[in-house]
């Protein structure tokens, strides 16, 4: 799999797949799921609270 830095991902609402480690720390556990930009942050996607992905660090790019 060809991770890319977060920076990197599209901010235009459309949801991608990321991941990052718990806490922000790397020698934690590696958490993943689907998340998308609001505007402000990345959220994850499906919760109905908009709970803030904030320690994400890496995404995929959606195979064509």
């Amino acid at each position: 799999m060809n991770w890319k830095p977060i920076e990197t991902a599209p901010r235009d609402g459309s949801p991608v797949w990321a991941r990052g480690s718990d806490w922000g720390e790397r020698n934690n556990d590696t958490h993943a799921g689907c998340v998308w930009w609001n505007g402000r942050a990345w959220v994850w996607a499906g919760h109905i609270s908009n709970n803030l992905a904030i320690y994400v660090t890496e995404w995929l790019e959606s195979p064509k």
